[in-house]
């Protein structure tokens, strides 16, 4: 799974990690940003289901993102699609 993220201007209120979705149990993270520059991390993920969670302490939202599996979009959110925090799951199959 390939999060990729692109932080608005106050990218220092903006932190994220990947979680399992039925247990909140936390894969990788959490991570900040350094700059306003769109970043892409790599994951290798089991099957199974998870979500990116992104937090925003000023609780304006602003980070756009999503998740991809090769060409294929697993999760995607806007920067109005969250205030405080906001989570976005996805499932991962592996053939």
């Amino acid at each position: 799974a390939l999060p990729i993220f692109d932080p608005h201007g106050y990218f220092l209120d903006a932190t994220w990690w990947v979680e399992t979705s039925d247990t909140a149990e936390r894969i990788a993270g959490p991570f900040g940003f350094t700059s306003d520059a769109a970043v892409e991390r790599t994951f290798e993920l089991k099957a199974g289901d998870f979500c990116v969670v992104i937090q925003d302490a000023y609780g304006d939202g602003g980070t756009t993102g999503n998740v991809a599996n090769g060409d294929t979009t697993l999760a995607a959110w806007s920067e109005t699609d969250y205030t405080d925090s906001g989570r976005f799951c996805f499932s991962v199959v592996i053939p």
